[in-house]
């Protein structure tokens, strides 16, 4: 989550943002209004043409570069998937061999790995889905 002050830097180094998984090429200026307990922080969001094309809660911004750490999640993605690979072939191997209590015993490896690989395509799937949108500006 984006402080006050880190919105304040990103607008001053006119840092790219993403707000929910558009790009922005800059924040153009902040707003600080009264709530109850204190003050809520908001930008406006420019676009590569120059237009301010939204204004948002800071809370929701994410800076672009933030991405990139989503991207290493490729390799570990690799390695995964390599292993669900040699998980499922040495279960269809048990059932091949009719071994059924070896074949949910790997099955039971298999599932948790499935759901491994799910959790790091969801991401992949954001981090492709942002960079697609930096390239459209």
């Amino acid at each position: 989550m984006i402080t006050p002050e880190r919105a304040k830097e990103i607008m001053f180094k006119e840092t790219p943002v993403i707000l929910n998984g558009d790009f922005y090429s800059k924040i153009n200026g902040l707003m600080f209004r009264k709530v109850k307990n204190g003050f809520t922080t908001s930008a406006e969001l420019m676009d590569e043409s120059g237009q301010i094309i939204v204004t948002a809660p800071i809370t929701l911004i994410k800076e672009a570069g933030e991405v990139e750490v989503e991207m290493k999640k490729k390799d570990e993605l690799r390695t995964e998937t390599e292993k669900v690979v040699l998980l499922a072939a040495e279960f269809f191997e048990e059932v091949r061999k009719e071994k059924t209590v070896t074949a949910q015993e790997k099955l039971y490896e298999l599932i948790p790995a499935l759901l491994e690989i799910d959790e790091l395509l969801k991401v992949q799937i954001y981090a492709d889905e942002v960079i697609r949108g930096v390239y459209q500006c």
